[in-house]
């Protein structure tokens, strides 16, 4: 099996000590493994380790720093949408996203819109007050983001199998 990258915006280090140590705390809740709190920009890359690091690289260097309110907390069927942070829609991560399909010359592993998943699985009827306590915990706040990072990570990598290999911190435009 090739192994596949994922490109992932990720939250600087005071945002993502919080949001590490409430995904470890949620983990077990749901029955998965713990796993990095991320955005992810495009994964299931089934290209060279070098090639996505390039990538990654223009991309980083052409986009700041950014700070996002959350706009909502959400939960889905999805496994990997289980549970999670949800952001407005944003011009910057629309064009890292076209970029990288631009980069990568595939649209396979794009996420839907910007989020931040704070558990995978499947909310069960007894964690729905879950939701209504995260979104009075969240609602207000914002993420500040200040580097893409390059995982080992893919729909069909175990999640405990996951690591990020390259960090690529955005430029100062």
């Amino acid at each position: 099996m090739t192994p596949a990258y994922s490109i992932w915006l990720m939250p600087g280090a005071a945002d993502a000590a919080m949001l590490q140590a409430l995904v470890h705390e949620l983990a077990p809740q749901f029955g998965q493994p713990s796993f990095v709190p991320h955005i992810t920009i495009q994964g299931d890359l089934e290209l060279p380790l070098e090639t996505v690091v390039a990538h990654t690289r223009q991309l980083a260097a052409t986009c700041s720093a950014q700070t996002w309110p959350v706009l909502d907390v959400q939960r889905s069927d999805f496994f990997f949408r289980c549970l999670f942070l949800r952001f407005a829609d944003q011009a910057v991560f629309d064009g890292l996203q076209q970029q990288s399909q631009d980069l990568s010359g595939t649209a396979q592993g794009l996420s839907p819109y910007p989020h931040i998943s704070l558990a995978y699985g499947q909310v069960q009827p007894q964690q729905l007050a879950l939701v209504d306590t995260l979104r009075a915990r969240f609602m207000g706040r914002s993420i500040h983001f200040d580097h893409l990072s390059v995982c080992l990570s893919s729909k069909d990598t175990p999640i405990a199998d996951w690591r990020c290999v390259f960090d690529a911190p955005l430029a100062h435009l």
